[in-house]
C-alpha cells in the first residue's frame, strides 16, 4: 500500500487519486476549480458517492458530499443536534449552508492527512461517508 509522502506534485496526486478509483471501481469526473489544486466527483453505478478534494495549502484530502435540505423539515432544530453526535461520532465535519438559489443545504466532509492517504483508507472513508449520509436522510425524513 503506498503512502501519498512520495506523490508531491498536483499531476502525481491527480494519477495516485486515479490508480485507486480503478482499484476501487469507481468514476472520478474531474472539475477545474480555481482555488482548489484538485477536485473531482466520485460515482459508481450510475450514484454519486462523494467528491474528493485538495487545496493548495491543504495537508491532505477531502471526502465530502452536500446533501441539499428540503424546505420546512418539521423539527429541524431536533433533527440537525443528531446529525451533527452522528457526523461526530464518525469524524466528519458538518456545515449548514446558503446555497445560491436560496435554500439550505449540509455539507458534510471528512479529512485524510497526505501522510495516510492510501487506497484502504479512501475506501473506508468513502464507505463510512455513504452510510453516514443515508442515516442522515432517515433523520430528515423521520
Amino acid at each position: 500500500m503506498h503512502s501519498e509522502n512520495r506523490f508531491t506534485t498536483p499531476e502525481m496526486r491527480i494519477q495516485l487519486i486515479k490508480r485507486y478509483a480503478k482499484k476501487l471501481g469507481v468514476t472520478l469526473e474531474w472539475k477545474p476549480i480555481a482555488s482548489l489544486e484538485l477536485y473531482c466527483d466520485v460515482s459508481a453505478g450510475g450514484k454519486d458517492i462523494c467528491y474528493i478534494s485538495r487545496g493548495d495549502d491543504d495537508p491532505g484530502y477531502r471526502i465530502g458530499d452536500i446533501i441539499d435540505l428540503p424546505k420546512n423539515v418539521a423539527g429541524f432544530k431536533e433533527k440537525f443536534c443528531q446529525i451533527f453526535k452522528l457526523c461526530s461520532r464518525d469524524f466528519i465535519s458538518l456545515d449548514l449552508m446558503n446555497t445560491k438559489d436560496g435554500s439550505q443545504a449540509l455539507s458534510l466532509e471528512a479529512c485524510i492527512y497526505a501522510s495516510g492517504f492510501n487506497e484502504k483508507v479512501l475506501k473506508e472513508v468513502m464507505t463510512n461517508l455513504v452510510i453516514v449520509k443515508k442515516k442522515i436522510k432517515r433523520i430528515l425524513a423521520g
